[in-house]
């Protein structure tokens, strides 16, 4: 059905772009995230009550300022997402695992 997660950010972001198996709302708790978009849109996010819209085809990577937590609430899990690295997408399943 859904999931309730908190997650910690740690300074600075995995290389990769990526999509989610989920769609989400989350809220920082504490800290700051810098959203960069695949098609080179920015987003800051801070501590506020305005949360977090992520949708499943939203390919992102993301940048945290120092150590962040996020309240996250992730809908049904699909069976893939993609990962964009090195100028290509890949397509993953559980595990992480390349189809």
């Amino acid at each position: 059905m859904f999931s309730i997660v908190l997650l910690r950010f740690e300074e600075g972001s995995r290389e990769a772009y990526h999509s989610h198996a989920f769609n989400s709302v989350s809220w920082i708790l504490k800290g700051r995230l810098v959203e960069h978009h695949l098609d080179g849109g920015i987003q800051e996010h801070k501590l506020g009550i305005r949360p977090i819209v992520t949708k499943r085809d939203t390919f992102h990577k993301v940048v945290s300022s120092g150590s962040t937590w996020v309240l996250s609430f992730r809908g049904p899990w699909y069976d893939t997402w993609q990962e964009y690295v090195d100028g290509e997408f890949i397509t993953l399943k559980h595990g992480r695992k390349a189809t």
